[in-house]
């Protein structure tokens, strides 16, 4: 998620920012090494200029007038504030090639009143690499830098507790059955007779991503996303440039479809189920049924 501030009319700059590296350079966490950084410089936009941040001046349509309001875009406004001749913050001038925030191993403060830190703040946004809030870390691989506040982080912490108090509590209502077949979608097969292998798998889960693990509690699909992880282990499913096959026949382009596709079709479901027993009875019985017609 990208943040994008293109004027500092109306924004808050009363708050403290801190910025840290997510995943540090092995370097920085020795202690010998203390002395030891990264720099973040400016990484070109798509017209292969430097990446700043800033914005230059645009028009705003105005409520009740035809007349555009002109809006100083963030690039003259910390010229205004930092004291520097206009045109000295463009994305073509020479500033931005020695320009670099210093990273340590520890995450950096930035008074958001002060101008200097402001600039940081707005340059640290306009990098690809750098996120915006700890709750948009995983949604991009890409990223090595973090924007966040200590709200932020006391909201993260409390957030992150509330989920694996309600994991917890969800895992002691469900039945063995539910727990392997969870289990099964994160390609982990347990013997449904080994009941405290099962919990503490579960609990390894819940204790590593317990939001991850609500989602897929609560998944409709749950029990046939399972039959598709376990028919692929036993290899009466295969997969084939990311298809899941059951013989010829494709049944998704992917795990999900696959298992949305199964969901609709009981009488596959049953097949599965028998080839993987290896009971020919079942199998035999699966095989004569005649799937239901749908409404």
């Amino acid at each position: 998620m990208r943040t994008k501030i293109t004027t500092l009319e109306g924004f808050n700059r009363n708050k403290i920012v801190n910025f840290k590296q997510i995943s540090s350079d092995p370097l920085i966490n020795l202690k010998k090494y203390d002395e030891a950084y990264t720099l973040l410089g400016a990484s070109l936009d798509k017209n292969g200029y430097p990446a700043t941040g800033l914005t230059e001046d645009f028009q705003e349509a105005k409520s009740g007038s035809k007349i555009p309001k002109k809006i100083l875009g963030t690039r003259r406004e910390m010229e205004i504030l930092l004291d520097l001749e206009e045109g000295t913050l463009k994305n073509n001038s020479n500033f931005w090639s020695s320009f670099q925030i210093r990273v340590g191993s520890e995450s950096l403060e930035w008074d958001l009143r002060n101008p200097q830190d402001l600039l940081k703040y707005l340059f640290a946004l306009g990098q690809s690499i750098v996120c915006d809030g700890l709750k948009n870390i995983g949604l991009d691989a890409n990223v090595e830098y973090v924007l966040y506040s200590t709200e932020q982080e006391a909201e993260e912490r409390v957030i992150g507790r509330k989920a694996l108090k309600r994991a917890y509590n969800l895992a002691e209502e469900l039945d063995i059955e539910t727990k392997v077949n969870i289990l099964a979608t994160y390609g982990i097969l347990v013997d449904a007779s080994n009941i405290n292998s099962i919990i503490d798998k579960i609990d390894e889960q819940i204790e590593t991503d317990p939001e991850e693990f609500l989602i897929r509690a609560n998944d409709g699909f749950l029990v046939t996303r399972s039959l598709v992880s376990k028919a692929l282990d036993a290899g009466v499913l295969t997969m084939q440039d990311g298809a899941i096959y059951h013989g010829e026949i494709i049944l998704g382009y992917d795990r999900s479809t696959a298992a949305e596709n199964l969901a609709k079709n009981e009488t596959l479901q049953k097949i599965l189920k028998a080839k993987m027993s290896g009971d020919m009875d079942i199998l035999k019985a699966a095989f004569r049924e005649e799937p239901k017609d749908e409404d």
